[in-house]
């Protein structure tokens, strides 16, 4: 096959073009801006305000070893303070405020009379619950602390 040929065709219009314009091209443009480097918050246990105590049953400070390594607490078991008020649910279950300010909330059915002035102790139970009973006796009931 063979293929004609092309012809050269000339402007005759009084419209020319003109001569292509140099194409803008968009450099980006860099600015030195100063490095901010973060340094390390150091954190630091409120004065007074952290013991083993004031943290036992807390559900934020489960974690032992961030009391032990960050705020050098020791890992405790049980505490024990006076009930300083008893007060009933909605559920007939207890809500007790003891003496070292806590307040703890029972969360089983147990019968386990406490009252005012009452010594209790508290201690970890399995599966991270916690068991509130009198100091001087054996029985107890499953507990969580609420405040």
């Amino acid at each position: 096959p063979k293929s004609a040929p092309v012809e050269a065709v000339e402007s005759t219009s009084s419209e020319q073009s003109a001569p292509a314009a140099p194409m803008a091209v968009a450099v980006p443009t860099v600015v030195a801006t100063p490095t901010v480097v973060a340094t390390p918050t150091v954190v630091a246990a409120p004065t007074g305000a952290v013991s083993a105590e004031t943290v036992f049953g807390k559900v934020d400070t489960n974690d032992s070893a961030v009391l032990r390594n960050v705020f050098g607490i020791r890992d405790v078991d049980s505490i024990e303070s006076a009930v300083t008020e008893v007060r009933r649910a909605a559920t007939g279950r207890y809500v007790l405020v003891l003496a070292n300010g806590q307040v703890w909330a029972q969360t089983d059915d147990t019968v386990l009379p406490l009252s005012v002035g009452a010594a209790v102790r508290i201690r970890r139970g399995m599966m991270g619950s916690y068991l509130l009973g009198s100091s001087a006796g054996k029985k107890t009931m499953r507990a969580k602390r609420i405040d």
